[in-house]
């Protein structure tokens, strides 16, 4: 068997390659062994998938949405207590509610003693067009779609 992409022999390839990538939910959706050597699925996961994915708004996306990481984590979305005691925490859906990662008990008192009633997190609208990102993302994962076409 060869790579779909740099064309060596992947017969020994390891790496599983997922079609739309498991950091957006897909634990279905994978190519047979081999269709994508080790080296490229490396290249495509670092090069590729890591950009888009720390982009903030596939962040606000997978945090909405309560896709969780490949390690089963819910995804963290940095929020706001705007208090001079308060501060950036990142915030978490968790068995739908809202939890918190930081100094918990600072802000628990701060909402306790009334001193903050309210939260701010940043709402994200969607990529400026182009985004190289996103076509370098769509570029790859048509080419492994059309795969069997070809």
């Amino acid at each position: 068997m060869r790579c779909i992409f740099c064309k060596q022999i992947s017969d020994s390839s390891k790496s599983v390659q997922h079609i739309i990538p498991e950091s957006l939910g897909n634990k279905d959706l994978i190519l047979p062994s081999g269709t994508v050597c080790d080296s490229c699925n490396q290249y495509f996961a670092i090069k590729i998938e890591k950009p888009m994915l720390e982009m903030k708004y596939f962040q606000n996306v997978r945090f909405r949405n309560q896709i969780k990481s490949k390690k089963g984590r819910n995804i963290p979305y940095k929020t706001l207590f705007p208090h001079k005691d308060g501060g950036w925490f990142d915030m978490y859906i968790q068995d739908d509610s809202l939890a918190f990662s930081g100094d918990d008990s600072k802000i628990i008192n701060l909402i306790k003693e009334k001193k903050v009633n309210k939260m701010m997190f940043e709402v994200v609208d969607q990529p400026v067009y182009p985004n190289i990102n996103i076509s370098r993302f769509l570029a790859f994962s048509q080419k492994q779609l059309l795969k069997p076409l070809l």
